[in-house]
């Protein structure tokens, strides 16, 4: 389990990112301490906002094992939001008049910025790689940041009506 510390309540962790915005929806005040790791993944966040120009209202940022674990959640046991390293946002008001040409290039878009951000944070020289995963759900976006991922390789993932749009290219992570 993660060292915690006690909430803040209008504390800004990063940019745009306030504490409250990212701690466990159970209601539970503590978050993750800041490890290196962490403050690479909000580092990350802060530039995809600026790149976003959009307000992201986060559904779920840090998850305590209960939250995670409980039926509304129902997460995975290995879930990045356990470390306060993953976050869902909405696409509400986002995606609504978008036609099918421009919803395939706003995800193209989402899904290769994370991947180029989060690249751009490792160190070759200390053998140190960062991995994207980036999932497109029909109304929320879920992205997280995995450290020499077991399994060495992004993911990404369209999910629900997501899975039918078209003129994506990032098959390739799939």
């Amino acid at each position: 389990m993660a060292k915690t510390r006690n909430f803040i309540k209008g504390q800004y962790l990063r940019g745009n990112f306030r504490e409250e915005e990212l701690k466990c929806k159970c209601g539970w005040d503590q978050i993750p301490i800041s490890t290196k790791e962490i403050a690479i993944f909000l580092d990350c966040l802060q530039e995809f906002r600026i790149f976003y120009r959009r307000r992201m209202n986060i559904n779920s940022g840090y998850r305590c094992i209960k939250y995670n674990n409980s039926r509304e959640v129902r997460g995975s046991k290995n879930s990045n939001h356990l470390e306060g390293a993953a976050i869902d946002f909405s696409l509400k008001g986002v995606t609504d008049n978008m036609d099918e040409i421009r919803l395939g290039k706003f995800r193209n878009n989402i899904v290769n910025k994370w991947l180029e951000i989060v690249h751009s944070k490792g160190d070759s020289a200390r053998g140190i790689k960062y991995f994207a995963q980036v999932e497109i759900q029909e109304t929320y976006i879920h992205l997280a940041l995995n450290v020499n991922s077991d399994k060495n390789k992004d993911r990404v993932g369209l999910y629900g009506s997501a899975r039918n749009t078209k003129n994506t290219n990032f098959k390739r992570y799939m």
